[in-house]
C-alpha cells in the first residue's frame, strides 16, 4: 500500500487549489448572516449572494454546476424559539445559482446563520 503525504496540493501552475471536477466532495458552500444587511461571513465556489427579501438569500456561483439537479446540504441558526430550517427554493435554482429559504416553524424568517452545501458536478 501507497502513502501520500503533503502540506499542501495546489493547481499544475503553482497558484490555487486543486479544482475538484469528478470527486464526490462540496463543490461549494457557504455562511450567510441574513439578519439586517445580509452578509457572506465564509464560502467557497461563491462569487456573491442577493438578498430577496424576508429569509430569502441567493448564492451565485462562481463556477457554476453541470445543471440545475444538484442536491443541497443545510442547517440554520437563529435567535427565536422553535425549530429552524434552510431548504433550496428547487424552482429558483439554476447551474449557476442556488435560492435558499430560511424558516422557523411555519414562518419565513432572516437566520443568525443559514450555512449550505452544494454536491454534484461542475460545469
Amino acid at each position: 500500500m501507497s502513502t501520500i503525504r503533503a502540506n499542501t496540493i495546489s493547481d499544475s501552475a503553482g497558484t490555487g487549489p486543486v479544482i475538484l471536477t469528478g470527486q464526490y466532495a462540496s463543490k461549494a458552500w457557504a455562511n450567510v448572516a441574513q439578519p439586517s444587511t445580509q452578509t457572506l461571513v465564509d464560502g467557497v465556489n461563491i462569487s456573491s449572494i442577493v438578498d430577496d427579501g424576508l429569509g430569502l438569500t441567493d448564492l451565485n456561483f462562481t463556477s457554476a454546476m453541470s445543471d440545475a439537479d444538484y442536491p443541497v446540504s443545510g442547517m440554520g441558526g437563529g435567535s427565536g424559539a422553535g425549530s429552524i430550517r434552510i431548504a433550496s427554493t428547487i424552482s429558483g435554482n439554476t447551474a449557476a445559482l442556488l435560492a435558499l429559504q430560511g424558516a422557523s416553524q411555519a414562518a419565513v424568517v432572516d437566520l443568525h446563520e443559514c450555512m449550505s452545501a452544494v454536491f454534484g458536478d461542475l460545469a
